[in-house]
């Protein structure tokens, strides 16, 4: 049974007074004392909220976070057919994992762009992906990093890597395991261009 997650894409920085006064200070917007406790306040209600629900657990929410801060996913069996969410210029593997979900596999769509480097030599020569072999670190460099921002995003980054894509559908759906599935891709200054499968893993339902 396919179960709707909503995931609330908030920071998780925490703020302080003085750091909110000196913020406001800059824009030339004058500020009180009980003004800047109350901000810092509702602010860091949600310093340690978590990023990913189901709809019960979001309906029990006390604070509803605006609209443009939420994205669904659904947890289910799905077909290649279907339209991938796609985020551009941010990822939200890392509130994935934050949410102990499990990630079944990840597709890299600029692979063919890519190469392992070792970044003791190579630092800020390059736009990285995040994947290690060993000390070495998947890197997008010189001129296949703008081969790389081109292709990012586009129909034929999707192309070159369908019959992988197709795989890992036909894969999840075999063994009757329920996941999302997503894109990301960034263009500059980092440059990647990723299709994601997360299962349920830890993630509590109930």
């Amino acid at each position: 049974m396919a179960t709707k997650l909503i995931y609330w894409q908030h920071s998780r920085m925490r703020w302080t007074k003085e750091e909110y006064k000196m913020i406001c200070q800059r824009s030339l917007r004058p500020i009180t004392d009980k003004e800047a406790e109350e901000f810092v306040e509702e602010k860091n209600k949600i310093f340690r909220m978590p990023f990913f629900y189901t709809e019960e657990q979001f309906s029990k929410l006390e604070n509803k976070p605006e609209r443009k801060e939420l994205y669904e996913f659904t947890l289910g069996k799905h077909l290649m057919e279907e339209e991938i969410p796609t985020f551009e210029g941010f990822t939200p593997r890392f509130c994935l994992k934050d949410a102990r979900l499990k990630e079944e596999s990840e597709i890299d769509l600029l692979e063919e762009f890519s190469e392992y480097l070792d970044l003791k030599e190579e630092r800020g020569k390059f736009s990285m992906n995040i994947e290690n072999k060993g000390s070495l670190t998947k890197c997008i460099k010189g001129e296949n990093l703008n081969k790389a921002r081109a292709n990012a995003g586009t129909n034929e980054a999707y192309e070159s890597k369908r019959k992988n894509i197709e795989e890992e559908f036909s894969r999840l759906n075999n063994e009757g395991i329920e996941f999302l599935v997503f894109r990301t891709f960034r263009k500059f200054p980092a440059t990647w261009d990723n299709i994601s499968f997360y299962s349920q893993g830890k993630f509590n339902l109930d």
